[in-house]
C-alpha cells in the first residue's frame, strides 16, 4: 500500500521544533520509527551529528556524521526492537521560515537522486509560517513526481494508543 499520511510523535515534534531555534545553515538529519501499511509512523527524530562548521557544504545540506546516526539507530533498536524498522530525514532551511514547493523541488530532487525519498521513505522540510510550525512530507513513487503527504501531530496519548 502507498504512503498516504505521516504521524509525529511528540518527541518527533520536540526534536523538529528545537531544531528552528538554529538559523543560518540548513539543518537536517534522521527520522525513525515503523510503516503500517499506508502510514509512516515517525517515533524520534534526531539532529545531523556532530558536523563541525568548517565541514558544512551549504550545497550538501543532507550531510550526517555517520557514527552519529548509526548510534542512534543501534541504541533505538535496542530499546524498541522491531518496533522502529524505518529511517528517514528531515530538512529545515537557513531562515527557519516555511519554503514554498517551488524553493524546496531542488532539494527534493537532490533527496531523491541520494536515494533519501522513495515509495517507503520520505523526507519532511520543516518551517515556521506564521508562529506555528509547519511540516511537508514528501514520497517519490516509481516515474512519478514527488508527491507532498498529510501529516498528522500526535498528542502523547494518541501515541501510546496506537
Amino acid at each position: 500500500m502507498p504512503i498516504d499520511t505521516v504521524k509525529l510523535s511528540v518527541q518527533a515534534a520536540q526534536c523538529l521544533h528545537s531544531q528552528l531555534f538554529l538559523p543560518g545553515a540548513f539543518r537536517s538529519g534522521p527520522l525513525f520509527g515503523h510503516r503500517d501499511d499506508g502510514t509512516l509512523h515517525v517515533a524520534y527524530a534526531a539532529p545531523a551529528g556532530y558536523l563541525r562548521w568548517a565541514d558544512h557544504d551549504p550545497a550538501r545540506p543532507f550531510t550526517l556524521d555517520p557514527g552519529y546516526v548509526l548510534g542512534w539507530t543501534d541504541a533505538l533498536r535496542t530499546v524498541h526492537g522491531e518496533s522502529i524498522d524505518w529511517v528517514g530525514g528531515w530538512l529545515s532551511f537557513p531562515d527557519t521560515l516555511t519554503a514554498d514547493r517551488a524553493t524546496e523541488q531542488p532539494l527534493i530532487r537532490q533527496a531523491r537522486t541520494d536515494g533519501l525519498i522513495g515509495d517507503d521513505t520520505v523526507l519532511l522540510c520543516i518551517g515556521w509560517n506564521r508562529h506555528e510550525v509547519e511540516v511537508h512530507a514528501y514520497a517519490a513513487f516509481a516515474d512519478d513526481m514527488e508527491r507532498l503527504l498529510a501529516v498528522e501531530w500526535l498528542s502523547a496519548a494518541a501515541w501510546h494508543e496506537q
